[in-house]
């Protein structure tokens, strides 16, 4: 822009006047104050919050996020995951959580934690939340414990956290069926607990499977409570028809758990926490006899096992305590076939009921090592039995036979030796057996020429001329004693007549007696010389009477006495 006339005068432009500045607060550094105030108390607020940093082990990361994944307790933050690593062997995944302040009393060696997202399974839908507010990882504060800042990471949350009461018991079954962690446990057909863990046994021989109980459903749990697998099912058909039992839908898909305490002749005991209990397959199953802790013995049999299987009960005088495990055929040194059976027998069930759940592990095995010793030394034998004669099926019995071969339990093999008996059939042919044998080695021709001669011999004795006249001697003899009993008869009378006029005037003496001795006594004392002979000559006058009553009661009953004497 180009400018056009005089250039302005200098004089006339006006100057500018400068004051000196006062001591008046100026607003604008209102602003940076408050500012820095509020980032100190920040500050002082983080660090006065600030609680552990503890480490947590997980295989997978998924759904954690650093700086933004918090960490709850009953749904209230406690902390939050400040990094995420991985471990240098890349097998799992460190994540790092900076917790709040007095989360110290949550964290020791048995607390656990897992990660909350999104899950199906047994005991339904969880975590569903997860799907807005994004994955978060759980803290379970354990019980006691020692301090601690590193834990494992659970994959799969907890079936029971340690703030719910009850107790965990253990089951003991054959397989695991449809069971899985989050089964419900029925009581009554109401769920009061769920299966919490499983797993094989040590031996791999069975299935362990962990429940637990809420209070105060498990004061219902005793020693002799029964447990059995309620999945599926249950048909019976009976003459009234046809029944079907199922314990609810949630236990026809998923399985599930039921149990109850049957009636006892003993006192039922309440079942102390992680108590081992028997999974039965089914309730028809728990009606019959509990089994118990078995003792594995091996029996030797000489004689045929047909009909024997695998799992065939071991009785003893009809109530099953046992099952044949196995059997086969081994031969021994000296060429002999024998066949070991191996079985299972329950031998508590022997023991008093006051002393089952009072012994220790040790006791009670030397408690049944001395009981099956006695029980042998008193006859207790083993044998092979029939159980059904249509089909043919055999079942070990036991029972004392107090007349058997004595034998003791023999400890030199693997398992404990049980003595046996042959099948009754088998013992009553062997003896035939060896009758037969024995009769064979008899004589019998021998024998039958001596009883010939001996018939012989007795036919001339017998019809000899000495037989005869000894015949004769005794009808003689028969003859003369009924003449005498004919004539004894006809004097009868005279001689009870007799008998009679005897008996009157002994009875007369006697009162002419009494007469005189009462006549004297008033004179005469007993203390004086006539007194005392007085008494003497009485008392043998009585004696004499005593003996004529006596000899006349005798002829009274025996009047043949008279002719014949006193026999």
């Amino acid at each position: 822009m180009n400018r056009t006339g005089p250039p302005p005068d200098m004089d006339t432009i006006p100057e500018a006047e400068v004051t000196e500045a006062g001591s008046r607060f100026v607003l604008v550094w209102l602003l940076p104050l408050v500012a820095l105030v509020v980032a100190g108390w920040l500050l002082y607020k983080t660090f006065a919050d600030k609680g552990p940093t503890i480490v947590i082990r997980f295989k997978t990361a998924a759904g954690i996020e650093a700086k933004k994944t918090p960490i709850k307790y009953r749904g209230v933050s406690v902390g939050r995951v400040s990094t995420v690593t991985y471990t240098p062997d890349l097998a799992s995944v460190i994540v790092e959580a900076q917790m709040k302040r007095g989360a110290d009393s949550y964290l020791n060696e048995n607390s656990r934690f897992w990660v909350v997202r999104p899950r199906i399974g047994a005991a339904g839908i969880s975590g569903l939340n997860t799907l807005v507010s994004g994955a978060y990882i759980e803290l379970d504060p354990g019980k006691g414990g020692a301090p601690a800042l590193e834990f494992e990471g659970l994959e799969q949350p907890p079936g029971i956290t340690s703030d719910r009461k009850g107790s965990i018991y253990h089951l003991r079954a054959d397989k695991l069926g449809s069971l899985s962690v989050g089964s419900p446990v029925y009581f009554r057909q109401i769920p009061v607990g769920e299966v919490v863990d499983y797993g094989l046994t040590k031996d791999h021989r069975h299935v362990d499977i962990s429940i637990f109980i809420e209070s105060p459903h498990n004061e219902f749990v005793h020693t002799n409570t029964r447990f059995w697998n309620v999945a599926g099912l249950e048909v019976t058909l009976s003459t009234s028809g046809l029944t079907v039992d199922m314990e609810s839908l949630t236990a026809l898909l998923s399985g599930g758990v039921a149990f109850e305490t049957p009636a006892s002749l003993s006192t039922p005991q309440k079942a102390s926490e992680d108590h081992l209990f028997t999974l039965f397959d089914n309730h028809k199953q728990t009606e019959e006899q509990q089994p118990q802790a078995a003792v594995t013995y091996v029996l030797y049999f000489d004689d045929t096992v047909r009909g024997l299987t695998v799992g065939a009960p071991v009785e003893f005088r009809g109530i099953r305590i046992g099952s044949v495990k196995d059997f086969g055929l081994v031969a021994e040194r000296s060429g002999q076939l024998r066949i070991p059976v191996l079985v299972d027998i329950e031998v508590d069930r022997f023991l008093p009921s006051t002393e089952k759940p009072a012994l220790s592990p040790q006791t009670r095995k030397n408690a049944r090592k001395q009981l099956v010793e006695a029980l042998v030394k008193r006859g207790l034998r083993a044998r092979l039995q029939t159980a059904n004669y249509l089909t043919g099926q055999v079942l070990v019995d036991l029972d004392f036979f107090p007349d058997a071969e004595p034998r003791k339990v023999g400890y030199e093999g693997r398992f404990p030796e049980l003595p046996t008996m042959p099948r009754p059939f088998v013992g009553i042919m062997t003896g035939i057996t060896d009758l037969l044998a024995k009769l064979e080695r008899l004589p019998l021709d021998e024998i039958g020429r001596n009883l010939k001669e001996t018939a012989a011999g007795a036919n001339r004795i017998v019809n000899g001329p000495a037989v005869e006249q000894t015949v004769n001697d005794l009808r003689q003899s028969s003859a003369d004693l009924r003449h005498l009993l004919s004539t004894l008869d006809d004097r009868a009378g005279d001689i009870m007549n007799s008998t009679q006029n005897m008996l009157k005037k002994t009875s007369k003496a006697l009162d002419n007696a009494t007469k005189t001795f009462d006549a004297f006594s008033g004179v005469v004392d007993k203390d004086t010389p006539l007194g005392n002979q007085l008494y003497q000559a009485l008392e043998q006058i009585a004696e004499a009477a005593r003996a004529v009553r006596g000899m006349a009661d005798y002829l009274e009953r025996h009047p043949e006495s008279l002719l014949q004497g006193k026999r």
